[in-house]
Protein backbone atom coordinates (compact mmCIF):
# COMPACT_ATOMS: atom_id res chain seq x y z
CA UNK A 1 0.00 0.00 0.00
CA UNK A 2 3.29 2.21 0.00
CA UNK A 3 4.35 2.01 -3.66
CA UNK A 4 4.02 0.39 -6.95
CA UNK A 5 6.42 -0.79 -8.93
CA UNK A 6 4.73 0.10 -12.58
CA UNK A 7 7.78 -1.12 -15.05
CA UNK A 8 11.46 -2.65 -14.82
CA UNK A 9 14.17 -2.99 -16.88
CA UNK A 10 17.45 -5.27 -15.91
CA UNK A 11 21.15 -4.86 -18.12
CA UNK A 12 24.86 -5.59 -17.64
CA UNK A 13 26.30 -2.46 -18.67
CA UNK A 14 30.18 -3.10 -18.43
CA UNK A 15 30.73 -4.27 -14.72
CA UNK A 16 27.85 -2.98 -13.09
CA UNK A 17 24.00 -4.54 -13.33
CA UNK A 18 21.79 -1.72 -14.23
CA UNK A 19 18.51 -2.21 -12.93
CA UNK A 20 15.80 0.13 -13.74
CA UNK A 21 12.22 1.06 -11.94
CA UNK A 22 9.04 2.62 -13.05
CA UNK A 23 7.46 3.78 -9.93
CA UNK A 24 4.21 5.08 -8.52
CA UNK A 25 3.35 6.20 -5.04
CA UNK A 26 0.04 5.14 -3.00
CA UNK A 27 0.92 7.34 0.19
CA UNK A 28 3.86 9.51 1.32
CA UNK A 29 6.33 7.36 2.88
CA UNK A 30 10.24 7.11 3.65
CA UNK A 31 11.60 4.19 2.27
CA UNK A 32 14.67 2.56 1.33
CA UNK A 33 15.46 0.31 -1.75
CA UNK A 34 17.96 -2.90 -1.48
CA UNK A 35 18.90 -4.59 -4.53
CA UNK A 36 20.82 -7.66 -3.68
CA UNK A 37 22.50 -10.00 -6.45
CA UNK A 38 22.42 -13.76 -5.43
CA UNK A 39 23.83 -16.77 -6.95
CA UNK A 40 21.80 -20.41 -6.69
CA UNK A 41 22.59 -20.86 -3.02
CA UNK A 42 21.45 -17.41 -1.95
CA UNK A 43 24.58 -15.93 -0.86
CA UNK A 44 24.80 -12.45 -1.79
CA UNK A 45 27.93 -11.45 -4.03
CA UNK A 46 27.02 -7.61 -3.91
CA UNK A 47 24.32 -5.46 -1.80
CA UNK A 48 23.04 -1.72 -1.96
CA UNK A 49 20.84 0.25 -0.43
CA UNK A 50 19.37 3.86 -1.12
CA UNK A 51 16.68 6.11 -0.32
CA UNK A 52 13.29 5.59 -2.68
CA UNK A 53 13.72 9.24 -4.46
CA UNK A 54 12.40 10.20 -8.21
CA UNK A 55 14.92 11.54 -10.62
CA UNK A 56 15.37 14.87 -9.05
CA UNK A 57 16.08 13.23 -5.61
CA UNK A 58 12.52 13.90 -4.07
CA UNK A 59 10.76 12.02 -1.34
CA UNK A 60 7.24 10.04 -1.94
CA UNK A 61 5.62 12.83 -0.20
CA UNK A 62 6.69 15.49 -2.60
CA UNK A 63 5.54 13.27 -5.79
CA UNK A 64 2.77 15.03 -7.56
CA UNK A 65 -0.17 12.52 -7.33
CA UNK A 66 0.23 10.99 -11.13
CA UNK A 67 4.06 11.23 -10.70
CA UNK A 68 5.64 8.48 -12.29
CA UNK A 69 9.81 8.40 -12.00
CA UNK A 70 12.31 6.14 -13.89
CA UNK A 71 15.15 5.46 -11.79
CA UNK A 72 18.10 3.63 -12.33
CA UNK A 73 20.26 1.85 -9.86
CA UNK A 74 23.88 1.06 -10.62
CA UNK A 75 25.14 -2.37 -8.84
CA UNK A 76 29.17 -2.63 -9.50
CA UNK A 77 29.58 -6.48 -10.14
CA UNK A 78 32.38 -8.08 -7.67
CA UNK A 79 35.59 -8.70 -9.49
CA UNK A 80 35.90 -12.39 -10.91
CA UNK A 81 32.80 -13.62 -10.45
CA UNK A 82 32.50 -17.28 -11.71
CA UNK A 83 30.26 -17.65 -14.61
CA UNK A 84 26.34 -18.70 -13.82
CA UNK A 85 22.57 -17.31 -13.68
CA UNK A 86 22.25 -15.00 -11.03
CA UNK A 87 18.59 -13.38 -9.09
CA UNK A 88 18.48 -9.67 -8.64
CA UNK A 89 16.22 -9.71 -6.05
CA UNK A 90 14.27 -6.45 -4.42
CA UNK A 91 13.15 -5.25 -1.26
CA UNK A 92 11.58 -2.19 0.34
CA UNK A 93 12.47 -0.82 3.64
CA UNK A 94 10.25 1.43 5.66
CA UNK A 95 12.47 3.95 7.14
CA UNK A 96 10.45 4.59 10.10
CA UNK A 97 10.17 0.95 11.33
CA UNK A 98 13.10 -0.68 9.78
CA UNK A 99 10.31 -3.16 8.63
CA UNK A 100 10.65 -4.95 5.01
CA UNK A 101 7.50 -3.92 3.40
CA UNK A 102 5.37 -7.29 1.82
CA UNK A 103 5.36 -7.72 -1.62
CA UNK A 104 1.33 -7.48 -3.11
CA UNK A 105 1.08 -9.17 -6.69
CA UNK A 106 -1.88 -7.75 -8.52
CA UNK A 107 -4.46 -9.90 -8.09
CA UNK A 108 -4.13 -8.52 -4.69
CA UNK A 109 -2.72 -11.63 -2.76
CA UNK A 110 0.82 -11.14 -0.33
CA UNK A 111 3.58 -13.35 -1.11
CA UNK A 112 6.83 -12.46 0.22
CA UNK A 113 8.96 -9.69 1.75
CA UNK A 114 11.60 -9.83 -1.39
CA UNK A 115 10.45 -9.57 -4.80
CA UNK A 116 12.64 -11.46 -7.34
CA UNK A 117 13.19 -9.07 -10.34
CA UNK A 118 14.68 -11.62 -12.64
CA UNK A 119 18.14 -13.02 -13.74
CA UNK A 120 21.16 -12.21 -15.45
CA UNK A 121 23.55 -14.63 -16.38
CA UNK A 122 27.56 -14.28 -16.38
CA UNK A 123 29.38 -16.13 -19.47
CA UNK A 124 32.39 -15.67 -18.32
CA UNK A 125 34.44 -13.95 -14.86
CA UNK A 126 34.57 -10.25 -15.24
CA UNK A 127 37.64 -9.10 -16.76
CA UNK A 128 40.15 -7.93 -14.45
CA UNK A 129 42.48 -5.22 -15.65
CA UNK A 130 44.21 -5.03 -12.16
CA UNK A 131 44.44 -8.18 -9.58
CA UNK A 132 44.50 -5.47 -7.20
CA UNK A 133 40.95 -4.74 -7.58
CA UNK A 134 40.09 -8.40 -5.84
CA UNK A 135 39.97 -7.65 -2.43
CA UNK A 136 41.80 -10.98 -0.79
CA UNK A 137 44.91 -12.05 1.24
CA UNK A 138 46.94 -13.11 -1.21
CA UNK A 139 49.01 -16.80 -0.92
CA UNK A 140 51.73 -17.14 -2.64
CA UNK A 141 53.17 -20.23 -4.29
CA UNK A 142 49.52 -22.13 -3.81
CA UNK A 143 49.37 -24.01 -6.50
CA UNK A 144 46.87 -26.76 -6.25
CA UNK A 145 48.09 -30.32 -5.84
CA UNK A 146 45.71 -32.31 -7.76
CA UNK A 147 44.36 -30.33 -11.03
CA UNK A 148 45.84 -26.80 -12.80
CA UNK A 149 44.86 -24.53 -10.37
CA UNK A 150 46.44 -22.21 -8.19
CA UNK A 151 44.89 -20.44 -4.91
CA UNK A 152 45.33 -16.97 -5.64
CA UNK A 153 44.23 -15.44 -2.09
CA UNK A 154 40.99 -15.59 0.13
CA UNK A 155 38.64 -13.30 1.23
CA UNK A 156 39.01 -12.39 4.99
CA UNK A 157 36.16 -14.10 6.69
CA UNK A 158 34.09 -12.47 9.21
CA UNK A 159 36.06 -12.36 12.67
CA UNK A 160 33.01 -14.34 14.46
CA UNK A 161 30.55 -16.96 14.32
CA UNK A 162 27.76 -18.49 16.38
CA UNK A 163 27.88 -21.97 16.92
CA UNK A 164 25.72 -23.50 14.80
CA UNK A 165 25.74 -21.35 12.00
CA UNK A 166 28.04 -21.21 8.49
CA UNK A 167 30.99 -19.15 7.94
CA UNK A 168 31.41 -17.71 4.85
CA UNK A 169 34.71 -18.67 2.79
CA UNK A 170 36.06 -16.69 -0.23
CA UNK A 171 38.37 -17.86 -2.39
CA UNK A 172 40.08 -16.56 -5.52
CA UNK A 173 41.51 -18.82 -8.06
CA UNK A 174 43.85 -18.84 -11.30
CA UNK A 175 43.22 -21.29 -14.02
CA UNK A 176 46.26 -22.26 -15.84
CA UNK A 177 44.67 -24.66 -17.87
CA UNK A 178 40.64 -25.84 -18.66
CA UNK A 179 39.36 -27.16 -15.23
CA UNK A 180 36.17 -29.42 -15.31
CA UNK A 181 33.42 -29.12 -13.24
CA UNK A 182 33.74 -31.62 -10.78
CA UNK A 183 37.07 -30.63 -8.82
CA UNK A 184 36.66 -31.25 -5.07
CA UNK A 185 38.05 -29.40 -2.66
CA UNK A 186 37.55 -29.68 1.23
CA UNK A 187 37.42 -26.73 3.90
CA UNK A 188 37.67 -27.86 7.67
CA UNK A 189 36.80 -25.66 10.91
CA UNK A 190 40.19 -26.30 13.35
CA UNK A 191 42.72 -29.42 13.43
CA UNK A 192 40.29 -32.62 14.40
CA UNK A 193 36.61 -31.44 12.47
CA UNK A 194 35.48 -33.07 9.79
CA UNK A 195 35.96 -31.87 6.44
CA UNK A 196 32.91 -30.42 4.37
CA UNK A 197 33.36 -31.43 0.43
CA UNK A 198 32.68 -28.67 -2.10
CA UNK A 199 32.70 -28.59 -6.07
CA UNK A 200 34.77 -26.07 -7.64
CA UNK A 201 33.19 -25.87 -10.73
CA UNK A 202 30.13 -23.30 -10.64
CA UNK A 203 26.25 -24.70 -11.89
CA UNK A 204 28.09 -27.29 -14.23
CA UNK A 205 30.21 -25.36 -15.68
CA UNK A 206 34.02 -25.52 -16.18
CA UNK A 207 36.70 -23.23 -15.61
CA UNK A 208 38.71 -21.74 -19.03
CA UNK A 209 41.69 -21.41 -19.06
CA UNK A 210 43.52 -17.61 -18.31
CA UNK A 211 40.30 -17.43 -16.25
CA UNK A 212 40.94 -15.61 -12.50
CA UNK A 213 37.37 -16.73 -10.58
CA UNK A 214 36.50 -15.77 -6.94
CA UNK A 215 34.46 -18.45 -5.48
CA UNK A 216 32.54 -18.28 -2.01
CA UNK A 217 31.06 -21.62 -0.05
CA UNK A 218 29.41 -21.88 3.34
CA UNK A 219 31.23 -24.08 6.23
CA UNK A 220 28.72 -24.96 8.82
CA UNK A 221 29.79 -24.70 12.76
CA UNK A 222 28.66 -27.50 14.59
CA UNK A 223 26.37 -26.33 17.15
CA UNK A 224 27.96 -28.37 19.83
CA UNK A 225 31.80 -26.50 18.98
CA UNK A 226 33.32 -24.97 21.79
CA UNK A 227 33.95 -21.65 22.30
CA UNK A 228 37.58 -20.80 20.82
CA UNK A 229 39.57 -19.26 18.08
CA UNK A 230 40.04 -21.44 14.96
CA UNK A 231 41.67 -21.51 12.22
CA UNK A 232 40.20 -22.37 8.58
CA UNK A 233 41.84 -24.39 5.83
CA UNK A 234 41.24 -25.41 2.71
CA UNK A 235 42.69 -29.22 2.00
CA UNK A 236 43.07 -30.71 -1.73
CA UNK A 237 41.38 -34.03 -2.37
CA UNK A 238 42.95 -37.03 -4.41
CA UNK A 239 40.75 -38.26 -7.47
CA UNK A 240 39.89 -41.11 -5.16
CA UNK A 241 38.36 -38.44 -2.48
CA UNK A 242 40.62 -38.33 0.17
CA UNK A 243 41.81 -35.49 1.84
CA UNK A 244 45.71 -34.18 1.60
CA UNK A 245 46.26 -32.95 4.93
CA UNK A 246 49.73 -32.48 4.24
CA UNK A 247 49.02 -30.01 1.80
CA UNK A 248 46.11 -28.11 3.85
CA UNK A 249 46.38 -24.23 3.36
CA UNK A 250 45.10 -21.62 6.28
CA UNK A 251 43.11 -19.12 4.90
CA UNK A 252 41.68 -17.31 8.30
CA UNK A 253 40.87 -17.73 11.68
CA UNK A 254 37.38 -17.07 13.18
CA UNK A 255 36.59 -16.93 17.06
CA UNK A 256 33.85 -19.16 17.75
CA UNK A 257 31.22 -17.88 20.37
CA UNK A 258 28.37 -20.07 21.76
CA UNK A 259 25.14 -19.11 23.71
CA UNK A 260 23.03 -20.13 26.69
CA UNK A 261 20.15 -21.99 25.72
CA UNK A 262 17.12 -22.38 27.81
CA UNK A 263 14.92 -26.00 27.07
CA UNK A 264 12.08 -25.04 29.47
CA UNK A 265 9.09 -22.80 28.81
CA UNK A 266 9.22 -20.16 31.86
CA UNK A 267 6.33 -20.44 34.30
CA UNK A 268 3.46 -17.11 34.05
CA UNK A 269 2.66 -16.76 30.58
CA UNK A 270 -0.38 -15.33 30.34
CA UNK A 271 -1.60 -16.29 27.28
CA UNK A 272 -0.09 -20.26 26.46
CA UNK A 273 -0.78 -20.66 22.81
CA UNK A 274 -0.35 -23.95 20.82
CA UNK A 275 0.48 -22.82 17.12
CA UNK A 276 2.68 -24.69 14.60
CA UNK A 277 4.65 -23.13 11.71
CA UNK A 278 6.26 -25.75 9.58
CA UNK A 279 9.49 -26.40 9.95
CA UNK A 280 8.89 -27.20 13.35
CA UNK A 281 8.67 -23.74 15.16
CA UNK A 282 6.01 -23.78 17.83
CA UNK A 283 4.38 -20.61 19.56
CA UNK A 284 3.88 -21.66 22.57
CA UNK A 285 2.55 -17.87 24.28
CA UNK A 286 2.39 -14.67 24.48
CA UNK A 287 2.17 -11.78 27.60
CA UNK A 288 1.14 -9.81 28.55
CA UNK A 289 -2.89 -10.34 28.17
CA UNK A 290 -4.07 -6.61 27.81
CA UNK A 291 -2.26 -3.72 26.07
CA UNK A 292 -3.61 -0.35 26.95
CA UNK A 293 -1.23 2.60 25.45
CA UNK A 294 -1.89 5.99 24.09
CA UNK A 295 -0.56 7.19 20.34
CA UNK A 296 3.56 7.57 20.21
CA UNK A 297 3.76 5.31 23.07
CA UNK A 298 5.73 1.68 23.03
CA UNK A 299 4.15 -1.04 23.69
CA UNK A 300 5.94 -4.20 25.26
CA UNK A 301 4.66 -8.39 23.75
CA UNK A 302 6.80 -11.18 24.57
CA UNK A 303 6.59 -14.36 22.46
CA UNK A 304 7.55 -17.63 23.42
CA UNK A 305 8.85 -20.37 21.02
CA UNK A 306 9.58 -23.43 21.11
CA UNK A 307 11.99 -25.64 18.02
CA UNK A 308 12.54 -28.70 16.91
CA UNK A 309 15.55 -28.01 15.98
CA UNK A 310 17.54 -25.27 13.44
CA UNK A 311 16.12 -24.53 9.93
CA UNK A 312 18.14 -24.83 7.04
CA UNK A 313 18.26 -20.69 6.75
CA UNK A 314 17.63 -18.17 9.24
CA UNK A 315 13.95 -17.05 9.58
CA UNK A 316 12.36 -13.88 10.31
CA UNK A 317 9.35 -13.05 12.94
CA UNK A 318 6.93 -10.15 11.66
CA UNK A 319 4.50 -8.55 14.09
CA UNK A 320 1.66 -6.64 12.28
CA UNK A 321 -0.53 -4.46 13.95
CA UNK A 322 -3.68 -3.96 12.38
CA UNK A 323 -6.87 -1.62 12.01
CA UNK A 324 -10.31 -2.56 11.51
CA UNK A 325 -9.77 -2.83 7.73
CA UNK A 326 -6.65 -5.39 8.13
CA UNK A 327 -4.15 -2.34 7.14
CA UNK A 328 -0.81 -2.61 8.81
CA UNK A 329 -0.04 0.64 10.84
CA UNK A 330 2.68 -0.55 13.04
CA UNK A 331 5.36 -3.60 12.31
CA UNK A 332 8.55 -4.77 13.92
CA UNK A 333 10.55 -7.57 11.70
CA UNK A 334 13.55 -9.55 12.87
CA UNK A 335 15.19 -12.84 13.78
CA UNK A 336 13.03 -14.64 17.42
CA UNK A 337 14.94 -13.67 20.20
CA UNK A 338 17.84 -12.00 18.08
CA UNK A 339 19.36 -15.46 17.17
CA UNK A 340 19.04 -16.87 13.56
CA UNK A 341 17.27 -19.90 13.80
CA UNK A 342 19.64 -21.98 11.79
CA UNK A 343 21.66 -22.24 15.14
CA UNK A 344 18.44 -23.39 17.23
CA UNK A 345 18.74 -26.76 19.34
CA UNK A 346 16.01 -29.68 19.39
CA UNK A 347 13.60 -28.48 22.26
CA UNK A 348 15.24 -25.30 22.79
CA UNK A 349 12.52 -22.13 23.72
CA UNK A 350 13.33 -18.81 22.42
CA UNK A 351 12.05 -15.73 24.70
CA UNK A 352 11.03 -13.40 22.11
CA UNK A 353 10.77 -9.32 23.72
CA UNK A 354 9.33 -6.95 21.75
CA UNK A 355 8.94 -3.34 21.73
CA UNK A 356 6.19 -2.54 19.32
CA UNK A 357 6.62 1.65 19.01
CA UNK A 358 2.93 3.31 18.31
CA UNK A 359 2.72 5.63 15.45
CA UNK A 360 1.79 9.03 17.64
CA UNK A 361 -1.04 10.17 14.74
CA UNK A 362 -2.67 6.59 15.56
CA UNK A 363 -6.31 6.90 15.96
CA UNK A 364 -7.85 5.97 18.69
CA UNK A 365 -9.93 2.15 18.79
CA UNK A 366 -8.79 -1.28 19.46
CA UNK A 367 -6.13 -2.93 17.64
CA UNK A 368 -5.30 -6.37 16.87
CA UNK A 369 -1.93 -8.43 16.44
CA UNK A 370 -0.68 -10.67 13.71
CA UNK A 371 2.28 -12.69 14.17
CA UNK A 372 4.31 -14.73 11.30
CA UNK A 373 7.91 -16.20 9.76
CA UNK A 374 9.39 -16.05 6.88
CA UNK A 375 12.84 -17.01 5.17
CA UNK A 376 15.03 -14.25 5.57
CA UNK A 377 16.25 -14.75 1.75
CA UNK A 378 13.02 -14.93 -0.38
CA UNK A 379 10.92 -13.84 1.96
CA UNK A 380 8.08 -16.50 1.83
CA UNK A 381 5.75 -17.50 4.67
CA UNK A 382 5.82 -20.49 6.54
CA UNK A 383 2.85 -22.05 6.64
CA UNK A 384 0.59 -22.18 10.19
CA UNK A 385 -1.64 -24.60 11.96
CA UNK A 386 -3.85 -23.98 14.81
CA UNK A 387 -4.14 -26.43 17.62
CA UNK A 388 -6.69 -28.39 15.55
CA UNK A 389 -4.65 -28.97 12.60
CA UNK A 390 -6.30 -26.24 10.36
CA UNK A 391 -4.36 -24.17 7.96
CA UNK A 392 -4.23 -20.31 8.92
CA UNK A 393 -5.00 -17.88 6.49
CA UNK A 394 -2.23 -15.66 5.06
CA UNK A 395 0.23 -17.62 7.12
CA UNK A 396 -0.47 -15.95 9.70
CA UNK A 397 -1.52 -16.02 13.13
CA UNK A 398 -3.64 -13.42 15.16
CA UNK A 399 -3.12 -13.28 18.83
CA UNK A 400 -5.88 -13.73 21.01
CA UNK A 401 -5.21 -10.21 22.60
CA UNK A 402 -6.11 -6.65 21.35
CA UNK A 403 -4.02 -3.11 22.03
CA UNK A 404 -6.45 -0.66 22.90
CA UNK A 405 -5.49 2.64 22.37
CA UNK A 406 -6.96 5.59 24.05
CA UNK A 407 -6.53 9.39 23.31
Amino acid sequence: GSVRLLGQDIRLDGKDLLFTARWQKEQDARLLVNLRLLDNSGQTWQEMETDLLNEVYFYPEHWQPQETPQVSYRLRLAPAMPPGNYTVALTLIDQASGGQLPVRRSAGETTAVVYEAGLIQLEQPVTIANLAEVRMVPLPDSRWPTTDLQLLGYVRPAPAALAGSDIQVGLVWQVDSDVDEGQLIGLQLGDHNPLLRALTGVEGQSWDEGWLVSQRYRLPVPPQMPAGDYPIYVVPVDASGDPILAARIPVGEVRIDTIDRLFALPEGIELPLDVRFETGIMLKGVSPADIAAAPGETVPLTLYWQTEGGTAEPVTAFLHLLDDHDEIVAQVDRWPGGLPSDIWSDGQVIVDAYELALPADLDPGSYRVAVGLYTASDGARLSAVDSAGRRLPGDRYLLPLAITVGQ
